[in-house]
């Protein structure tokens, strides 16, 4: 069983993991702002606590503390075809 929380440019993912024993927090924040941009940075890097908080920082309290434990940052591309 997952659950799945939207705003317009972000979503969390909620899911067990390893038969149920662990939960999996995968949270998506959007940039319009990049569409049709190249990116240049790393696809997955270390982040700062306070960089994921900031970005989910008018959630409420208890999406936030979903976040509290998570430090890793993936850059998820989308390509269009040529």
């Amino acid at each position: 069983m997952y659950h799945l929380i939207l705003d317009p440019v972000q979503y969390i993912l909620v899911y067990p993991i390893a038969q149920g024993k662990i939960i999996n927090v995968a949270g998506f924040h959007t940039r319009p702002d990049y569409e049709n941009t190249a990116f240049h940075g790393p696809w997955i890097r270390k982040t700062e606590k306070d960089e994921l908080l900031d970005a989910y920082s008018q959630w409420e309290p208890e999406v936030r503390m979903l976040l509290e434990v998570n430090n890793t940052l993936a850059a998820l591309n989308c390509l269009r075809r040529s």
